[in-house]
């Protein structure tokens, strides 16, 4: 029994010791901070953004129309297709155990048409004289965990309408993303999760995968299949460019005619392939321009809301592939306060 009794001992010496060994080689690799709590991000990215202020302007395209009882369609010109997005983002709780963010944004995005005095159908007629608005908060929070794991979630709250009808249920989306993640080392990352968005036009609950890596002092990559990534070339601390795949959509409650009961669920979705430039001016003040391409994965029109059901469009729509070009200007936290933190 006295020699089970020191082996036992021994045993449970052997493990502390090798948990402790592997503690400190975590911390020592920048996996985990001094008290065991995994660190979640990457060092050596750009500092987040706090305040974006970005105008995007899609160059001329073709847009076709059918109605869902009619084998007629109407080509026209869009001219102009133009978006402003207002993002604020800042901590409620920052520490080494949690991490709350609060982030609240603006979006309105206008149409116009060459012949705009001569459409001669209702959609068209409405999208060249509407806007689609968006207001919306989002709620992110980070918990690591002890060693080298941690979760993540965003939950995303707005009102997607062109708010001619008051009606704030219909208007209201809602989206959550979870993910659990683990640190491989100082320079890599990974996690697998679950998202319900309407990333694609319309309610979707879709796997998903992010990896972020840095390869070198020049270039890191964020990935988060199937909706994003993000190839990042860094010159130094002050110009950074990227190359990124995105597919962005939402759901629209609008009304095609506001001398009708009719009101209907606008679904717009598109994939961007976008090459961005961003400069820092001074400190914390940054400038970005960039180029892109939009190909369109959904433009219709539906008469219900329903998660499941799968009925045919009211409204279809054909859009030609377009180029834009895009710029902006956002701020970051001052290095000053990012040096204090990490002391």
């Amino acid at each position: 029994m006295r020699y089970i009794i020191i082996i036992g001992i021994l045993l449970s010496a052997n493990n502390l010791v090798c948990q402790t060994m592997h503690n400190d080689s975590m911390y020592m690799n920048g996996i985990c901070d001094e008290s065991g709590y995994c660190i979640p991000s990457l060092e050596g990215l750009p500092r987040p953004k706090g305040l974006e202020l970005n105008y995007t302007r899609v160059l001329g395209y073709d847009l076709t129309t059918k109605y869902k009882d009619s084998e007629e369609e109407f080509d026209n010109s869009v001219n102009n297709n133009r978006r402003l997005g207002l993002k604020l983002k800042g901590p409620l709780i920052l520490n080494k155990k949690l991490s709350v963010t609060l982030g609240l944004e603006y979006e309105m995005e206008e149409f116009s048409f060459d012949n705009s005095q001569s459409l001669d159908n209702s959609f068209q007629n409405y999208l060249d004289d509407r806007d689609l608005q968006m207001i919306g908060a989002k709620l992110y929070v980070i918990k690591p965990l002890k060693g080298d794991k941690y979760f993540v979630s965003r939950l995303s709250y707005r009102l997607s309408s062109d708010f001619i009808d008051d009606s704030y249920r219909e208007q209201s989306r809602a989206s959550a993303t979870m993910l659990y993640g683990k640190k491989a080392s100082r320079t890599l990352t990974w996690g697998l999760g679950l998202s319900y968005s309407y990333a694609f036009g319309r309610q979707a609950v879709y796997p998903i995968v992010a990896y972020s890596r840095i390869l070198n002092d020049k270039w890191s990559m964020d990935i988060l299949l199937p909706v994003s990534a993000k190839f990042r070339y860094m010159f130094n601390q002050k110009n950074i460019l990227m190359l990124s795949p995105k597919i962005t959509g939402d759901k629209y409650y609008v009304t095609i005619n506001e001398h009708s009961p009719e009101r209907l669920y606008f679904e717009k979705a598109s994939l961007n392939l976008s090459l961005t430039y961003e400069r820092e001016i001074h400190d914390f003040f940054w400038v970005t321009c960039g180029v892109g391409a939009r190909t369109n994965i959904n433009f219709r029109l539906s008469e219900k809301n329903a998660f499941l059901e799968r009925t045919t469009p009211l409204i279809t729509n054909q859009l030609k592939d377009a180029l834009y070009i895009q710029a902006g200007i956002f701020l970051v936290p001052p290095r000053k306060w990012l040096e204090k933190k990490s002391k």
